[in-house]
């Protein structure tokens, strides 16, 4: 009689494929080439979106989101530091002193991040295949109608 191998079942862990996957993300690369950084295929790559659908995947960011929550950082105190950086001046030192002025690239800088936060509902994948003008969009409305 043949031994039998047992499958080991992870029950929600994440491997460590996605564990490098994620980590790769974190340190800002784009999910394609995170996931084949991790050992994942091209294949695999282009279809992103069906990797964060993965349970090890979900059960790896609601166990960071929970450790976040649990050091004190909440949505209340995010939304200060973007209110800060928004805000931001810089000193600059002249020959008549100190001028406090504008921070204007922390503050362009925080716009950008602020305007990805609130575009993810309406662009999950983050990405746009392409933009419709109005001009388009009525007339193409034209050239489908029911003659």
């Amino acid at each position: 009689m043949e031994p039998t191998t047992q499958k080991k079942w992870r029950r929600g862990q994440p491997t460590v494929k996605q564990v490098k996957a994620l980590q790769n993300i974190n340190q800002g690369m784009s999910v394609r080439k995170a996931l084949i950084e991790a050992g994942y295929s091209i294949k695999t790559a282009n279809k992103s979106t069906l990797f964060f659908k993965a349970k090890g995947v979900q059960s790896a960011i609601m166990g960071l989101k929970m450790e976040i929550q649990n050091i004190g950082i909440t949505n209340k105190r995010i939304a200060a530091k973007f209110n800060e950086w928004i805000d931001a001046k810089k000193k600059i030192s002249t020959k008549q002193g100190i001028i406090i002025d504008e921070d204007y690239p922390t503050q362009l800088a925080a716009f950008d991040r602020m305007k990805d936060i609130w575009n993810a509902d309406e662009n999950p994948g983050g990405k746009v295949k392409r933009k419709l003008t109005i001009e388009e969009y009525v007339n193409e409305e034209e050239v489908n109608a029911p003659q």
